[in-house]
């Protein structure tokens, strides 16, 4: 699989990071956000951990069910 285009980015700071030495973890706060208004239904890739991924599939709305 190889990613074309991306659909957006996040700009990050890192405003703590007491716990990289002992758990190598850092908070990390979102300074900035674009998204590629181009791209109509984009389809997503997420890493699931130990070398797996998901490939993000249909679209389900849900919105009723909300409160």
């Amino acid at each position: 699989m190889r990613v074309q285009h991306p659909i957006g980015d996040l700009a990050q700071k890192a405003v703590d990071a007491r716990l990289v030495n002992k758990y190598i973890f850092f908070i990390l706060e979102v300074v900035n956000a674009w998204i590629d208004p181009s791209r109509k239904d984009p389809r997503t890739i997420h890493h699931r951990g130990k070398g797996m991924f998901m490939i993000a599939g249909k679209t389900v709305r849900l919105a009723f069910k909300m409160k």
